[in-house]
């Protein structure tokens, strides 16, 4: 078969999958172990080129709880994330020893200097 048409079985192919059925696998592979643990490094650039690292961990729960912590550098070490089920989220700021509860109004701003949304850290199924 030449390379055209191995081309077009492939697209035949990929075409007859429904979406849905995608996403259904993707959420099932996602959500499959019991708990989450991953430790994470980010590497922050502002307009002139400096960078910043951060480090932290992540834990996560089959039923849709996310805790988001960094641990390095000294700057924001302690600064916590917490998304439960219910659109329900909180900050934790070490330096003020509070915990505040993210407003769905505010959902879409930026979590501790980074370009992430408090909505984007929170957790969801597909």
């Amino acid at each position: 078969m030449s390379v055209l048409g191995n081309v077009l079985m492939l697209i035949v192919t990929v075409s007859t999958i429904d979406a849905g059925k995608i996403i259904s696998r993707v959420d099932s592979v996602q959500n499959a172990p019991l708990s989450k643990k991953a430790l994470f490094t980010m590497t922050i650039e502002d307009r002139n080129g400096n960078k910043t690292v951060r480090s932290g961990i992540t834990y996560e729960t089959k039923d849709e709880k996310r805790l988001i912590k960094f641990t390095e550098p000294a700057s924001v070490k302690g600064i916590a994330f917490l998304s439960l089920p219910g659109d329900l989220m909180y900050v934790y700021l070490p330096s003020f020893r509070k915990i505040r509860r993210i407003a769905t109004s505010v959902k879409n701003t930026n979590f501790a200097g980074t370009d992430f949304t408090y909505d984007e850290l929170s957790t969801f199924k597909y």
